[in-house]
């Protein structure tokens, strides 16, 4: 419940502050706020498209995992 009344007030917050950037915002949002046991994403090309699926209806949060897949990838260019 928690978590849904915080993405609420980021959607109200981004509708309101007319002067606020989407990528100051997001960089807040990953690097100074305190890591917590839920979390929720939208993918957003701007700030009126992050509103909106702020908005619309989230899917079930995710408890985050302190274990993390680590995938290496290469571009096949014999560069490795």
């Amino acid at each position: 419940e928690a978590l849904g009344i915080a993405v609420q007030n980021l959607a109200a917050a981004l509708e309101a502050d007319t002067g606020l950037v989407l990528a100051d915002v997001t960089n807040t949002l990953q690097n100074g706020r305190q890591q917590h046991a839920f979390r929720f994403a939208v993918a957003a090309k701007s700030k009126s498209s992050a509103i909106a699926a702020l908005q619309s209806k989230p899917s079930a949060p995710r408890r985050a995992s302190d274990t993390v897949p680590v995938c290496f990838m290469f571009p096949g260019q014999g560069a490795q």
